[in-house]
């Protein structure tokens, strides 16, 4: 016999679990930009899949913020959403590295609000190396400056350095655009994934060169 009591629950098999890379995607653009509260969101619920699930909860508004948890809740904002992206980034090799993965850098893992999802070329391992080298300034350099900084950033590759820099126009570009060897990686943060990342793109990247 079945029926309400007698053991059979529903009619239709349960909602299978959505992928855990997309989770990543959904939970790193439903933060937005300086993945704010990813460190207390992870404390809270350990990875992303558990927050997609928790995403209504009293639990989930408090670690996020209101305006977070409304973007959670939209009806087009889904883990399901971004499957579509995951795989442009798959065909143009780019790697979708989330705070789980065990490539991910453990510099990043050790701040509050870490960068949930990273998008690499290369090999990540180039990530976790030591003597990272900070390159910034300003965004209207003269030519002898653009000349210094590509100098730099070039130099600095060629001996085992991984430059870091924001990518914006300027200096911080010009001392990457030396510095882009097959075997080096370029990885970068994006906070709303509406297109695959490029080299030049995101807020944070960082490049060593063979």
């Amino acid at each position: 016999m079945t029926g309400p009591g007698f053991g059979q629950t529903s009619l239709f098999p349960p909602e299978p679990a959505p992928d855990p890379l997309l989770c990543w995607l959904w939970l790193a653009n439903t933060l937005g930009a300086g993945s704010s509260h990813a460190g207390r969101v992870l404390d809270v619920f350990g990875g992303a899949q558990e927050a997609w699930e928790n995403r209504g909860s009293d639990a989930f508004r408090k670690a996020v913020g209101s305006p977070a948890f409304a973007r959670a809740n939209l009806p087009d904002n889904t883990p399901a959403h971004y499957r579509a992206f995951a795989r442009r980034c798959a065909a143009r090799n780019i790697r979708i590295l989330p705070y789980d993965d065990p490539d991910y850098p453990l510099a990043f893992s050790r701040i509050p609000d870490m960068p949930l999802v990273l998008y690499c070329t290369g090999d990540p391992l180039w990530l976790n190396e030591p003597g990272a080298v900070g390159m910034v300034g300003s965004r209207r350099p003269t030519e002898y400056g653009l000349q210094a900084a590509a100098d730099l950033g070039s130099g600095l590759a060629k001996n085992g350095a991984i430059i870091v820099s924001g990518l914006a126009d300027g200096l911080d570009s010009a001392g990457h655009r030396r510095t882009a060897p097959p075997s080096g990686c370029w990885a970068c943060p994006l906070t709303a994934p509406t297109r695959p990342p490029t080299g030049s793109c995101g807020k944070r990247s960082s490049k060593k060169a063979a």
